[in-house]
């Protein structure tokens, strides 16, 4: 265990060393964490109220690493509760970053507590083989059924049937996954006739979709859409539709709104895009519901 923690740590300082010299100017820990001037904004209301969010929010983090020191208190196994404590300098760090992403543990924020989940299956056997004492596994059905439950917008949720943070759907099944061919027919069109679709922003959603066939220079959040570009692409109701394509659409720029036939994905356009498009039957019209484009069928 010694030589791999050794290796693992040796890995690290590698990978970090790696970066350094590749990129010796990036300010990634000081823009997500340490803030500037550093640490300024960590005060006792800032980490109470990050402690609130973990307990309401977060909790398969919480009641899982609670669980599993209570676990190792009545069945004296000491190494049962390592997994989480191993990841309390993570939660430490998140708990005063400056940025609410890293900070609320959100995306993949959170990744060291899904490794230390399994970690009491482990420390079962090396309790079992260096005492030989066998511990009761049942309350690890507790700590799994914690990280299953919790406490959402006012009530309580089993996050895998709730909705996610986009609004969406549940994290166990996506309507999305029925439909990849189809995501992924876009992606490949655009990429072959991406001229035609003239001067293009695209919203996270879109930008993840294109990361391989865009740069920075069409991302909305960066370049601001100034000028405003010919056609934007965009995922119905995502993330960013309120702060950054609703704006745009209100502009009156564009008159034509399209979707892409089972998917969530939608192009607004200046003109009628699809008489400048090899292949327009990859693009269905739709009615803007909103009252933001003043078009008809026909005209688009």
């Amino acid at each position: 265990i010694c030589g791999f923690a050794i290796a693992a740590l040796g890995y690290a300082a590698l990978a970090f060393l790696a970066k350094r010299v590749e990129a010796p100017v990036t300010g990634n820990f000081t823009r997500a964490y340490m803030g500037s001037p550093a640490w300024a904004h960590v005060t006792v209301p800032f980490v109470m109220q990050r402690l609130r969010y973990y307990v309401t929010w977060r909790g398969y983090v919480v009641w899982p690493l609670v669980l599993s020191v209570g676990w190792s208190v009545f069945s004296r196994n000491p190494l049962l509760p390592l997994g989480y404590l191993a990841c309390i300098p993570w939660l430490m760090l998140s708990i005063v970053a400056v940025h609410a992403t890293p900070g609320t543990l959100s995306y993949y924020y959170g990744f060291p507590f899904w490794l230390a989940l399994a970690w009491p299956l482990v420390a079962l056997r090396l309790w079992r083989d260096m005492t030989g004492w066998q511990s009761q596994r049942w309350p690890y059905a507790l700590i799994l059924l914690a990280s299953t439950i919790g406490w959402g917008p006012g009530r309580p949720v089993v996050y895998a049937l709730d909705e996610n943070l986009f609004r969406e759907n549940p994290f166990a099944y996506t309507e999305a996954l029925d439909h990849k061919a189809d995501y992924q027919d876009f992606v490949n069109y655009f990429a072959a006739h991406r001229d035609e679709f003239g001067t293009t922003v695209t919203d996270q959603a879109m930008s993840g979709l294109l990361i391989d066939h865009t740069d920075r220079s069409n991302w909305l959040e960066l370049q601001g859409a100034t000028p405003l570009p010919d056609t934007l692409i965009y995922f119905a109701d995502s993330v960013d539709w309120p702060t950054r394509v609703l704006p745009l659409l209100r502009t009156g720029h564009y008159h034509c709104i399209y979707e892409i036939p089972g998917t969530q994905i939608r192009l607004a356009a200046r003109d009628a895009l699809r008489q400048r498009l090899t292949d327009p039957t990859l693009l269905a019209w739709v009615s803007d519901s909103h009252g933001l484009v003043s078009a008809v069928p026909g005209g688009c």
